[in-house]
Formats: C-alpha cells, sequence, structure tokens
C-alpha cells in the first residue's frame, strides 16, 4: 500500500505522510521478523547473544578477520570441536591436550594464546570499561562476540571490545576457517 501511495495511484488521508506510511510498513515488518526470530528453533546460539532483530553488528575492516568472525559466531570454523562434529577432525580435543577445542577455550582458556588473551583482556580494561565484577568474571564467550547493553557494555565500548577481539584473532598463530 505504501508503495502505491509513493507512486500515486492512491491517495492517502492528509493526516498521514508518505513517510509515515514507509515507517508503519518498517514497523511491521521489524516486528514480524521479531516475532519469527523469538519463535524459531534454529540459530539459538547467536539469538542467545544476538536477540533483537536489527542489532547492529560491528565488524572489522579487515575482511581476514571479519570472515573468522563470522566463523565464530556461526560455529564453522576448523577449530577441532566444530571439525570434529562435521566429520573432518578425528578428535574434539585441543593440541594443548586440555579440553574440548571449542570457541570459548580457544578464545578463553587455551594456554597456547596466554600471551593474547592477556593483550586482548588488557585493552578492553585499559579502555575504562568498568564493572563492579571481577573483570575475568565477566569476559564470556557471548560477551566478546556480541558485547552489548545487556551485558553491560554500552555502544562505545562495544567498539572497543570488537576490536580488541578482532585483534586477537590476527595475532594468534591459528588458522580457523579454510
Amino acid at each position: 500500500m505504501a508503495s502505491k501511495v509513493a507512486k500515486g495511484e492512491i491517495l492517502a488521508p492528509k493526516i498521514i505522510s508518505v513517510n509515515d506510511c514507509y515507517k508503519i510498513a518498517a514497523d511491521i515488518v521489524q516486528k514480524s521478523w521479531q516475532r519469527y526470530w523469538d519463535n524459531d528453533n534454529k540459530g539459538r546460539y547467536i539469538y542467545d547473544m544476538i536477540p533483537t532483530v536489527g542489532t547492529k553488528v560491528i565488524f572489522p575492516s579487515n575482511r581476514i578477520s571479519g570472515v573468522a568472525y563470522c566463523r565464530v559466531l556461526l560455529h564453522g570454523t576448523i577449530l577441532n570441536s566444530d571439525s570434529y562434529r562435521t566429520g573432518t577432525a578425528d578428535t574434539p580435543i585441543c593440541d594443548c591436550g586440555e579440553a574440548f577445542e571449542t570457541t570459548e577455550h580457544f578464545l578463553l582458556h587455551c594456554n597456547r594464546y596466554e600471551k593474547e588473551r592477556k593483550e586482548m583482556i588488557d585493552l578492553i580494561f585499559h579502555s575504562g570499561i568498568t564493572t563492579n565484577q571481577n573483570q575475568s568474571s565477566i569476559i564470556t564467550e557471548a560477551w566478546l562476540l556480541s558485547p552489548s547493553c545487556e551485558r553491560g557494555v554500552n555502544r562505545p565500548y562495544n567498539r572497543i571490545v570488537k576490536e580488541a577481539l578482532f585483534e586477537f584473532l590476527d595475532t594468534v598463530n591459528r588458522t580457523i576457517y579454510y
């Protein structure tokens, strides 16, 4: 209907403008998409991190880091846990021998990346992000991949957290996708 009003095929009441029509249509689409996202049974890992449709996701300017970030978000990496699940690895165990090589293990626990992880965490907390909790207790996989106001990170700090994560992905000596 909004397109017909815009083309002049039908007249809209004087109290509603074409822009108002577009806003109403956009609102209907947004609410419909949100209802579908809330009720679908697929993509729940991403839903847990990004529950609101239309959330702006920050990507790096470096394409390689951007692809790595998307792969980590979608669990489509060649980390051993993902590769084992898809039949391309013999074991889900990390080369460090401590645990399954999951995204969480890779980002937060693997002793092979301690230096890079420390640099990432230092960059995050030296930027001014403050919390009442112990710093290490708030840093989770979801917090790093999708920092948001719900997780205690405002928009300016969201960019800082993401840039620290992208730097981590750039500096670790680990290929995480083909």
